[in-house]
């Protein structure tokens, strides 16, 4: 007996030894995140881990995909290849008949985040996929933050962000799944790609913290574009030519650039350039296209950019527009131009980079983008947004330093800022709201759609890349043509205050007086002059529908800027709680000193310190703009 205990003790130890050899693990170490992929008998276990407060993510089942059989194959179900690991990456190849399948993890350690991609070949005929599943998983009480598609997940002190911003994500009973349905057949020697990324927080910095991590991984990092736009203007669904064009460029050059010393970044040129023909060519109003604007501009160290729209426009230019599909072959959908038809998308695409490598145009407002679910007999697009983005990442490829303002179409997802500059805050182009004259009823209409679209559905999505439509004040502008110096003066400073990088000027030079362009030229300068503190811009107070007052409040460390609006036509008070309004990180000062950047005439009187909180008072209608200094004598923990 005591041999035989001897003999399976050995052979037991001996199976141990053996599990021990087979299993290994690989493991990526950062300052904040540690990925570890092990691999043993059982398979591979892929782990997450905030260092900080040793928060984890786990999954065994890295990828599914399902397919338009009903076939579904996870991880487990495909030959495992290879591991392979270097300093920043872990790669791992899977096969299985036709099909090959890499996921690559990534630390990018000194930016506190991680990677998943999946990237999916046909080797030899097609692959009639349903479904891609990004690595499930299951934690105790992840939940998606936001109602639009793509919204992010938040799990413990993770955040993550799918790349895509067509991607489902759901959180239920644990259960968080990340999935893109393929519409169309992915054809033998193609890839297809996705990622997305795993981040982590700090408690009550997660917005914050998304807003960084954003600006780290977005193609044009946050930065103000100060520009004209000839909608309302020279353009309202009307064709305009090059003369009004050099004009405009020439008065915004001299009256803002040589005069007020303000740094003017472009001019775009809205719809009323082209042809109406649908193939987006020059009208004959341009005899030279862009290239004498283009030298116009360059006088003044501005760019070009131009409006065109994916769907063929709007009213009555959008009907001509599609009128010509027949002619060129150019696919429709719900009678408007469809982006992912092949044909359409041949020609929009070649258009688009003759633009960006023949007229020098580094901005670009693509506005209308339609279906994200119906598919184009012979696209190789699964919807028009899946074109848009396609096409988005090529024009990034032709000039890595174009402003792209991804207009109609769009919701707020942070997802859309891998490729986009800014979106649209939704709702009408103009409308108004409220008590008070027009421009203020236009003010609280505004910010209401801001809140209801983006500060609702979207509450991660940075409102440092809305576009909000700029400041109005032009001949074509209904009910917005004429304004007091006061009104004015509130739009003006409401719209730098909100912290947008797209700032959008939509004035008809003619209708402003010296101290409107003073005013403009103040503001402007002070964004620009504190954009490192507007780049936290975000939401505080009410909804501007209930006529309470709200605004945005941005934090830095060395001060901070609160701007607050009044939409009611009666006096109301704010109650301001520093460490609420202004998400204020563990160790922050506490007591601020107060000045005043801008204030309406008649406005209330202000504090002029602050500790911890304070009641603010606000007259009818008053915007003010306050900037805060940390008190150094005091300091909160």
């Amino acid at each position: 007996m005591r041999a035989l205990r001897v003999i399976i003790l050995s052979v037991f130890i001996t199976l141990c030894l053996v599990k021990s050899l087979q299993a290994k693990e690989y493991q990526l170490s950062g300052k904040n995140i540690n990925i570890l992929l092990s691999n043993n008998t059982k398979g591979l276990l892929l782990c997450f881990k905030n260092n900080k407060d040793n928060d984890v993510i786990k999954t065994n089942n890295l990828f599914e995909i399902s397919f338009n059989s009903g076939i579904k194959l996870t991880e487990k179900d495909f030959n495992l290849q290879a591991i392979k690991q270097d300093k920043e990456t872990i790669t791992i190849n899977y096969i299985r008949n036709n099909i090959k399948v890499t996921t690559i993890l990534t630390l990018y350690d000194q930016a506190d985040f991680a990677r998943y991609e999946i990237r999916i070949t046909a080797a030899n005929e097609p692959l009639n996929m349903s479904l891609v599943s990004l690595m499930p998983f299951k934690t105790q009480a992840p939940f998606v933050y936001g109602s639009v598609v793509s919204s992010p997940i938040i799990s413990d002190s993770f955040f993550i962000i799918p790349e895509n911003p067509l991607t489902n994500t759901t959180a239920y009973e644990g259960g968080v799944t990340q999935k893109i349905v393929q519409a169309i057949p992915l054809q033998p020697a193609h890839t297809l790609s996705y990622k997305t990324y795993i981040g982590t927080y700090e408690s009550g910095q997660l917005r914050r913290h998304v807003n960084q991590f954003l600006n780290v991984v977005r193609a044009r990092p946050y930065h103000p574009y100060l520009h004209y736009n000839s909608w309302l203007d020279i353009g309202f669904f009307n064709p305009y030519t090059e003369k009004q064009a050099l004009l405009r460029i020439e008065q915004y050059g001299e009256e803002l650039v040589n005069k007020r010393g303000v740094k003017l970044n472009g001019y775009l040129f809205d719809d009323g350039w082209d042809n109406l023909k649908g193939n987006w060519g020059f009208s004959a109003n341009f005899p030279n296209e862009f290239n004498k604007l283009k030298l116009a501009a360059e006088k003044y160290h501005a760019a070009l950019g131009i409006w065109l729209s994916p769907w063929g426009g709007y009213n009555k230019p959008r009907d001509i527009r599609v009128s010509h599909a027949a002619e060129f072959g150019y696919e429709i959908m719900d009678g408007k131009l469809a982006l992912s038809g092949a044909n359409y998308y041949a020609n929009f695409h070649k258009r688009i980079l003759e633009l960006i490598k023949q007229q020098n145009i580094t901005m670009f407002k693509l506005d209308g983008t339609g279906n994200a679910d119906k598919v184009i007999p012979g696209s190789p697009f699964t919807s028009d947004f899946a074109a848009a983005i396609h096409m988005i990442s090529d024009m990034r490829k032709a000039n890595n330093k174009l402003y792209i303002n991804l207009t109609t179409g769009t919701q707020a997802t942070p997802s859309w800022l891998f490729y986009a500059d800014s979106i649209w805050r939704g709702g009408d182009d103009v409308n108004f709201y409220g008590p008070g004259t027009k421009v203020q009823q236009w003010l609280t209409y505004r910010d209401a759609e801001t809140y209801r679209s983006v500060v609702m559905k979207g509450p991660l999505f940075p409102l440092n890349s809305l576009m909000l439509h700029g400041i109005i004040y032009a001949k074509q502008a209904k009910y917005l043509a004429r304004q007091s110096e006061q009104d004015f003066a509130d739009q003006v400073w409401s719209y730098f205050a909100s912290g947008t990088q797209l700032q959008e000027l939509y004035i008809t030079p003619e209708l402003l007086s010296d101290n409107n362009w003073h005013v403009l030229a103040t503001a402007a300068n002070w964004a620009r002059e504190n954009q490192a503190i507007l780049f936290d811009s975000h939401w505080i107070g009410s909804d501007p529908t209930k006529l309470a007052i709200y605004g945005w409040a941005a934090w830095s460390n060395n001060k901070s800027i609160i701007s607050l609006r009044n939409p009611s036509d009666k006096l109301q008070v704010y109650y301001l709680d520093l460490q609420h309004d202004l998400e204020l990180p563990a160790g922050a000062p506490q007591s601020y000193q107060v000045s005043l950047n801008y204030i309406s005439k008649n406005g209330s009187k202000k504090p002029a310190k602050i500790n911890k909180s304070a009641l603010v008072t606000l007259a009818p209608f008053e915007t003010v703009v306050m900037l805060l200094a940390p008190d150094n004598g005091k300091k909160g923990r």
